[in-house]
């Protein structure tokens, strides 16, 4: 027997009595009106429920079809299911009948919740379940997500991973318009790339190591948080070229120009007696507690080897002078050796 029957002949039952009751004049003085109206009822109530036969069914086994004569499960719905007046979908494990739901959509407090855990959609925003996957607008995840593959974000501008907190701490991977994506901070706060000793996300770490550190004025620190310059490395660093930037000012050329006064030696010779460097070269002390600047150090030993190559070419000129001296005192005195070997030999011969 279909559920529908017993249904039907109440309604028909309903209609009957309330047509009755709405007729003004007596039922005997029209009993022909009142025969057709109840055949015409009688004809619609049969076809309604002929159609309804024809697409509900409970079979042999028990299952329940709308829309379908062949369920295969349960309840089988051909067709689409509303849930009104802020109703709720809920499917529990056995023996979980009164517990959280293992799924739960609820149009009251407008979440999906899976295993007790809370898919929660953000204010006036829609989700959107596709075939393709589960898909929001915004979603707010209350604990871990652990995704097994790639995580994709594909969209127009402002798109990206971020993470935050309640003081505006902003961190992540974001792209903004016509421009790539790369990483990401609120401007001020500081970022830090770090390892901690632990193999589980959900405990606490006793020992947290910082790689890398961008403070609030954007400079960048490798194993260290002082950072007070663009870049501060604790450590070695190993590379295979280094380009440095100076002006035509800043490099030591203006040593070679005709006005340029080249300390005297004795000057350079006293000044390593009373500092014990060079001048303009900083001492060990400086360097052991300031480091090196390397880009004005490269210059000043620039301007120190062309200051030195004049010196070279300065006593080197000195040299050919002393040598031309002393090969014109040469050629005097072999002519005065000659003068006199022969005066000598001429005298032995009288």
């Amino acid at each position: 027997m279909n559920v529908c029957t017993p249904v039907i002949f109440m309604a028909f039952t309903d209609i009957l009595i309330t047509e009755k009751n709405r007729n003004i004049a007596p039922v005997t003085s029209n009993p022909f009106k009142m025969l057709r109206k109840q055949l015409l009822l009688w004809c619609l109530l049969l076809i309604a429920h002929l159609k309804i036969v024809a697409q509900n069914t409970f079979d042999s086994t028990g299952n329940i079809g709308m829309g379908t004569t062949a369920p295969i499960e349960k309840l089988v719905v051909k067709g689409n299911v509303l849930v009104s007046n802020n109703g709720a979908i809920q499917f529990s494990a056995a023996g979980n009948a009164t517990g959280m739901p293992m799924l739960g959509v609820s149009g009251n407090n407008q979440y999906i919740a899976i295993g007790g855990q809370g898919l929660l959609a953000g204010t006036n925003n829609l989700q959107d379940l596709g075939i393709s996957g589960w898909k929001f607008r915004n979603l707010w995840l209350g604990g871990f997500a652990n995704i097994s593959k790639s995580l994709l974000v594909n969209t127009a501008d402002y798109n990206g991973i971020i993470v935050d907190n309640a003081n505006l701490k902003r961190y992540g991977f974001i792209k903004y318009p016509d421009r790539a994506a790369g990483l990401w901070r609120v401007s001020g706060q500081e970022f830090e790339i770090g390892r901690v000793d632990v193999t589980d996300l959900k405990n606490q770490p006793t020992l947290y190591n910082i790689d890398l550190n961008v403070n609030g004025n954007g400079n960048v620190g490798i194993g260290t948080v002082a950072t007070s310059q663009k870049l501060s490395v604790n450590g070695a660093v190993l590379c295979k070229a280094m380009d440095i930037s100076f002006t035509e000012a800043e490099w030591a050329d203006y040593v070679f120009s005709p006005g340029y006064k080249l300390p005297a030696l004795s000057a350079v010779q006293t000044y390593i007696v009373q500092h014990k460097h060079l001048e303009g070269i900083p001492s060990a002390k400086e360097v052991q507690e300031k480091g090196v600047n390397v880009a004005q150090t490269q210059a000043v030993l620039l301007q120190k080897i062309e200051e030195l190559t004049l010196y070279i070419i300065a006593q080197q000129k000195q040299l050919q002078l002393q040598q031309l001296q002393a090969d014109s005192e040469y050629s005097t005195l072999e002519a005065q050796v000659t003068s006199l070997e022969q005066k000598l030999h001429a005298g032995s011969h009288k």
